[in-house]
């Protein structure tokens, strides 16, 4: 009677561990198409200047 309820609960925990590692991995997809689609990169980086260039206008 033992084995069969830790076997059991051994089995119910490996369901719900497997569960949430799916549901981790389909949450972290759907953040990452979120945020890529709210901040888009800019084509163009004509106007950005590099820091190599503010030290030496600095001085």
């Amino acid at each position: 009677m033992n084995w069969l309820t830790i076997a059991l609960v051994a089995l119910m925990s490996s369901a719900v561990i497997l569960l949430l590692i799916l549901r981790n991995r389909k949450d972290k997809k759907d953040l990452v198409n979120k945020l890529n689609n709210d901040y888009p990169k800019t084509g163009d980086h004509t106007n950005d200047i590099e820091t190599d260039e503010l030290t030496r206008n600095v001085h």
